[in-house]
């Protein structure tokens, strides 16, 4: 698993768009045709970018929590 963040004084300057865009582009140039992003469903401002940029919700996956303490 690999995760992208952009620290908070430097959201909403387009850092995370292009480094989505670029690492699509790096994946598509060795030869895959498609990408996953998994998002918490609070995280509605990730969740919007991701969307603007053609990611589509699948309705194929769920993932399940449980607290154990």
């Amino acid at each position: 698993m690999n995760i992208l963040g952009v620290k908070p004084q430097y959201r909403r300057k387009g850092l995370g768009r292009f480094l989505l865009v670029d690492g699509m582009k790096w994946v598509a140039e060795r030869g895959m045709d498609s990408t996953r992003i998994g998002v918490y469903a609070k995280n509605e401002k990730a969740l919007d970018l991701y969307l603007s940029l053609g990611f589509e919700k699948d309705r194929s996956s769920l993932w399940l929590e449980k607290k154990l303490k």
